[in-house]
Formats: structure tokens, sequence, C-alpha cells
């Protein structure tokens, strides 16, 4: 299953790539087309990316995030990036093609040691899930360096910022929070989008969902809306625009909070809070 939604995600980014002469911004990677002018990240921002962020700028002590609110996995994680320069869980090496022209220069790759964290985490952990615990400056910043790296190899110049409230309200599909009965869901892969409710039960194969409804899961968990974005409800709340509002409900929220009408209000990093970048021409 998960093969199938990464593969959807690769035929979400190859289609607005080739559509790319309409509208420059659709060659943004891992973004879809939301309008004529503007494109969306497909996911929420991932760990991953945001340590691209942090590599790339010297390792900041400003960009990491809040080691009280993330989970101890993450922390453990951070906290050798912070030590460095020996790092145990990642290599950094050099980012080619179109990595080295939305995330920089420097990549990494994980080391066998990063699987001793994945393995011992009771609950799921991966460089894949949302990156939480940050600030409203600290993804601001993430989308002011994002800009400044993909405008480098562009001659039509892109805007980077955080979706408007409208916005997601335009792009929130709304969607039931169970499936259909003749889709034969058992008992937990009868969710649609990750929500506060009560434990269900998974068997081993299906690893990467067994903190269904207690913690993060993948960016690209579930089935993507008709836009092609993935959990634009649930899993990680969502930073707007507007300062101290998110939308499009959590783990930590239940399922009618993720709706276009309702928002998720904030004052500090919390572990059921991330972002996803809006583009637009310039």
């Amino acid at each position: 299953m998960q093969k199938v939604i990464l593969t959807i995600a690769f035929l979400c980014w190859t289609l607005s790539y080739l559509h790319g002469q309409k509208d420059p911004t659709q060659r943004i990677y891992m973004t879809v087309p939301i309008d004529d002018v503007t494109t969306m990240d497909i996911t929420e921002v991932t760990i991953a990316q945001w340590v691209y962020f942090i590599i790339n700028n010297n390792f900041n002590p400003d960009h990491f995030p809040d080691t009280s609110s993330i989970s101890y996995s993450a922390r453990n994680f951070f906290d050798d990036l912070k030590e460095g320069p020996n790092f145990h869980y990642i290599e950094v090496v050099n980012n080619k093609g179109l990595l080295k022209d939305n995330y920089g220069i420097n990549g990494f790759r994980l080391t066998k040691k990063f699987k001793d964290i994945e393995d011992a985490d009771t609950n799921y952990f991966s460089i894949s899930i949302p990156i939480v615990g940050i600030s409203f400056e600290q993804a601001k910043a993430f989308c002011k360096w994002r800009e400044y790296t993909v405008n480098k190899s562009r001659d039509v110049k892109i805007r980077v910022t955080l979706p408007s409230i409208e916005i997601y309200k335009k792009v929130n599909p709304n969607k039931d929070s169970l499936c259909k009965a003749e889709l034969n869901c058992d008992s937990c892969s009868n969710y649609q989008f990750n929500y506060l409710h009560s434990k269900c039960t998974l068997s081993a194969k299906h690893k990467d969902n067994v903190t269904q409804g207690q913690g993060l899961l993948r960016a690209d968990s579930y089935w993507p809306t008709i836009l092609g974005l993935y959990n634009i409800q649930g899993n990680a709340s969502e930073m707007t625009f507007t300062e101290g509002v998110a939308v499009g409900g959590s783990f930590r929220h239940f399922a009618n909070e993720s709706y276009s009408d309702k928002a998720q209000t904030y004052k500090k990093p919390e572990d059921w809070l991330g972002f996803r970048c809006l583009i637009t021409i310039q």
C-alpha cells in the first residue's frame, strides 16, 4: 500500500512538471497546482526537509525544534545533530538534481544506527513524519530559505509563504473520517485520516500505521485529495499565514475539528503542530 501511495505522489509531481510551461510554479518539486498561479506542497513539511534546512544553514541552533514538544525518538535524533560533527544517525553528502535545486547543496543519508531509533520506538518514528515542535517564526524562516534556494535555479521567480486560512478552506475536502462499508475496512484501516480516537489494532506488517489516532504518521499516509494533497485533514495541524491560528486538525484533535469551518489556536510549539508551504509567482 505504501508503494502505491508513493507512486501516486510521484505521478502528481510528474504531471505538475509536464504542465510547467503553462504555470512556472508547477515545476516546484513535490507540489501540485491549486489554481492557475499557485501550487502547494503535497505533504506537510517533514523531518527530512527540516534537516536540509538545518544542515544548509550551518546547524544554526535557532532552527532546531523545541525538544520539550517532540517525541523521545525525535529528541534523540535532533540532539545528535546539535552535538555533531560526528553524527550517529546521518552522514552529510552532496545533493544533486532536484534535491539540490530545492533543498540546497548539502544533503544527507541515514546511517545504520538510525534504524536502532526506529526499532526501539514503541510507537512509530521516521524522517518522513511531519516536523513539529517549531514556532511560527521558524516556519516562516524555512519558507524564506526555501524561496531563496529555489529562486537561485529559476528564471521566473517564486514566493514561498504559509498558506492563508482562505486557501485551506478552498483545498480542504471535508471528507468523512470513516471509509464506506463496501471497502471491507478492518478495525484500523477504516480511518481516512489521522485523528484522535480510541486505540485500534493492526497486523505487524502495517507497522507504519500503529500510531493511527495516537501519534504522527508519515506525511504521505492515506489517500490524497483530488488535487493531490496528503493529510490536509488530520496528522499534524497546519500553521496558516495568521500567527496563532492553525487548521486541519491533528492526531490530538477529534475528526470534526479537521473540517474547513474549524481552527486550532496555539501560543507555542506543539507536538501536533506543523505546516506546509504555498508557492506563488512573485
